[in-house]
């Protein structure tokens, strides 16, 4: 029994003294990066980068908003590699990789192509990978310059445009160089907002849009014009009637015969008959 104790005791203490002897050993050795290290490297792939939008500048470097690591040949639901493209190491800024992209063509345009270089930093933490492929194909957007950049942009000072109903839109004069969206548009009861727009002379920089509050204009003066317009007709045609009765009644135009022998009292009256 007691031999069997012993050894018992000897066995643990051989334990114990192998967990720290490793324990020193991996910090005299510089902790878990050097222990990862020691470890086969896997290799690993770029699975998706998203490009950020450029704009103009006549260039063709592009800029690499993210990137996504896979492991190749990796487990289902696997944690994907951690790789960042800055990381803090005694306060400097360390990279896991080094990014180059360009795009294809330096016009602007949708969906155009980029080529993606990526490069591995030689740190503790990458020895732990290889990748296999350090391209990668993507697009990207260039977009016009901001409209606000161009010499020639003059700001729209209107916020609110009253019209009357039935009005067309192209009948009201904007200025400044800016045009109506649709010019052809009539103005209804429910018309709320129209579309001005500044097209600049130079394709490169971006059309300018701003959105304008319809207030419909009172009716009621139209209304009174048009009355005193009839009404006046109404005077005028009265006048016109009476001018011509007094003339007939004033006998300018009547030729009354005279009887021999009749007084001058009964001539006035055949005349007034």
């Amino acid at each position: 029994m007691k031999v069997t104790k012993l050894l018992a005791i000897r066995i643990l203490g051989v334990f114990v003294a192998l967990l720290l002897g490793g324990a020193m050993l991996l910090v005299s050795g510089g902790g878990l990066d050097i222990a990862y290290a020691q470890t086969e490297p896997r290799e690993i792939e770029i699975v998706s980068v998203v490009i950020a939008d450029k704009i103009f500048d006549g260039g063709l470097h592009a800029t690499a908003a993210s990137i996504d690591f896979g492991w190749v040949g990796g487990l289902e639901n696997e944690h994907p590699p951690l790789l960042f493209a800055g990381r803090t190491g005694d306060g400097v800024l360390i990279p896991d990789y080094t990014v180059t992209a360009e795009f294809a063509e330096y016009t602007i345009g949708q969906g155009i192509a980029v080529t993606v270089t990526v490069e591995l930093s030689d740190t503790p933490w990458t020895a732990g990978f290889v990748l296999v492929r350090s391209t990668f194909v993507t697009t990207g957007n260039i977009v016009p310059i901001p409209t606000e950049r161009c010499p020639d942009f003059v700001e729209l000072q209107m916020n609110i445009l009253s019209v009357r109903r039935g009005a067309v839109l192209r009948d009201t004069m904007l200025p400044n160089g800016w045009q109506w969206q649709n010019p052809d548009t009539v103005i209804a009861s429910d018309t709320e907002s129209v579309v001005a727009m500044w097209v600049p002379s130079n394709a490169n920089y971006a059309t300018a849009f701003r959105e304008i509050a319809i207030e419909i204009d009172s009716e009621i003066p139209v209304i009174i014009i048009a009355g005193v317009a009839v009404l006046a007709a109404i005077v005028l045609a009265m006048i016109c009637i009476l001018i011509t009765a007094t003339k007939k009644r004033n006998g300018s135009t009547v030729k009354v015969s005279v009887a021999k022998g009749d007084s001058a009292e009964q001539n006035y009256t055949k005349y007034m008959k």
